[in-house]
């Protein structure tokens, strides 16, 4: 073991812990208390938060083990994962702030009734546990990297600890250690980025090393045909629309004090996105050239971490990567708990009827370590290249939700039974063209998965509420209504 490098994670985690247990009394009062942190906190701090929860290992470790695979082109992804994001702050986050609700699956229910409101609460809940085992790989390679330990043993830990300082601080610890390792996923890219740059002498150098190496196509937008256009294409669809429905980022407009907060949090976070998502195809750039030959792409960003720089900034530089990790899967962790015990339990379950809120947040606290356990046993044996799981997870989110989602903030003539034909229709569909071997047309069929499913969720929800329509118009929450 390396000792350094073993204090380092261990101190880290041990105050993970702490916090939690620090926050534990604040953060298990009430449901709200619990799940949305009494909606108190600021812009800023919340954006930090949000951004961490969205760019997770995907970014990291799948983006710069794309960009090792097949150079800038992995751009493509960065840019719509960005137009995502600038979907939601001008469609989404003023109507979704109004509905004053505590989950997305409450959002549905409140507009499409019970049945919505559980079918959202499921596949919320189902997805979550490969997303979570994900970025369980994530953390697992880069403790395991760090301290020498073996990848089983750091899957076991880290997600044993992720798992406590959730159930134990609820969204208060989520948010402050959230915003926390936000400034360590920063710090770790850019070490990277400018260990890079220093080492080549700047981008004439780069260019000189693609060229001795034969790797020039790297800075072609489509990679010399490594990066085809139908894969640009089905992320297109993946992240640029998968971002605008991802339930645990949207939870984070109901963690703010008012409207203007929500708006600041989204800024926040398309700025630090956007600063990010531009070293990453250089830093899998640099891997490629220093490094050819990896046998798992996604340990690039791990691999030149450890081989350019000294032990404790390497430490720091990975430390990034294991923040990347937990932050995103506390948010999911706490999404999940809300799923079953405030959706599923209280709202469709016992019908509204009084549950003491120490009931409530036991149910959540036994989800977050029952789905913590499957996760843990299903990452001991992982997917390779992290980026396309998550592409097809934020797929099927888009395919069920994000129909649903904006024709609910924006038409007035959405029905109950529209909306839930909307969200089962589109989930079901996603999901079996996900799954679904063979090609179609110019591209494999899980490629097609997002766009097939967001329209027809899209014209379930419209025509089955003009064969249906609401008793009483539901009241559109976009902006000018």
């Amino acid at each position: 073991m390396k000792a350094l490098e073993l204090t380092i994670v261990f101190a880290y985690l041990i105050a993970l812990i702490v916090f939690g247990v620090a926050l534990q009394k604040r953060a298990t009062k009430t449901e709200t208390s619990y799940y949305v942190a009494d909606r108190a906190f600021g812009g800023v701090l919340n954006g930090l938060a949000m951004f961490t929860v969205i760019m997770s290992a995907a970014a990291f470790l799948g983006m710069s083990g794309l960009a090792y695979s097949t150079g800038v082109s992995v751009m493509w992804v960065d840019f719509v994962a960005l137009f995502g994001l600038g979907i939601v702050f001008v469609f989404v986050v003023e109507g979704f702030r109004r509905a004053n609700v505590l989950t997305v699956p409450e959002f549905f229910g409140q507009k499409y009734g019970l049945i919505a409101q559980a079918a959202a609460a499921i596949i919320i809940t189902v997805l979550f546990v490969p997303y979570i085992i994900a970025q369980l790989k994530a953390g697992a390679l880069v403790a395991a990297s760090l301290t020498g330990m073996s990848y089983p043993s750091a899957v076991v830990i880290i997600g044993a600890v992720f798992t406590v300082y959730v159930t134990l601080g609820g969204m208060y610890a989520v948010t402050w250690t959230d915003a926390f390792q936000a400034v360590l996923m920063f710090i770790g890219m850019a070490i990277a980025f400018v260990t890079g740059l220093v080492i080549f002498g700047g981008w004439s150098g780069v260019l000189g090393a693609l060229q001795q190496t034969g790797n020039t196509w790297m800075i072609d937008i489509f990679s010399g045909g490594r990066f085809p256009w139908w894969l640009a294409w089905g992320f297109f669809f993946q992240f640029g629309l998968g971002s605008i429905a991802l339930p645990h980022a949207l939870i984070r407009f109901y963690c703010v004090r008012d409207l203007k907060q929500a708006r600041l949090s989204i800024g926040v976070a398309i700025l630090m996105m956007g600063l990010f998502y531009f070293m990453i195809p250089f830093v899998g750039i640099f891997a490629r050239i220093l490094l050819p030959g990896l046998s798992d792409p996604d340990s690039a960003y791990i691999q030149l971490v450890l081989k350019t720089l000294p032990g404790w900034v390497a430490a720091l530089g990975l430390a990034g990567l294991l923040a990347a990790c937990m932050s995103t899967v506390d948010g999911m962790l706490l999404k999940a708990a809300s799923s079953v015990s405030h959706d599923l339990y209280t709202k469709v379950i016992a019908r509204n009827r009084e549950v003491p809120e120490s009931r409530k947040v036991r149910i959540a606290v036994a989800t977050i370590l029952l789905v913590g356990a499957i996760s843990i046993v299903g990452a001991l044996k992982p997917p390779q290249l992290i980026a396309i799981l998550i592409g097809m997870l934020f797929g099927c989110f888009a395919g069920a939700f994000l129909a649903p989602l904006l024709l609910g903030i924006w038409w007035k003539g959405v029905s109950q039974a529209g909306g839930t034909a909307g969200i089962v229709g589109g989930f079901v569909v996603a999901v079996a063209l996900t799954l679904a071997p063979g090609s179609w047309w110019f591209m494999p069929l899980k490629y097609w998965a997002t766009p097939v499913a967001v329209i027809v969720s899209t014209l379930l929800t419209i025509f089955v509420s003009l064969a249906f329509p609401p008793e009483k118009t539901i009241t559109a929450t976009g902006g000018g209504h």
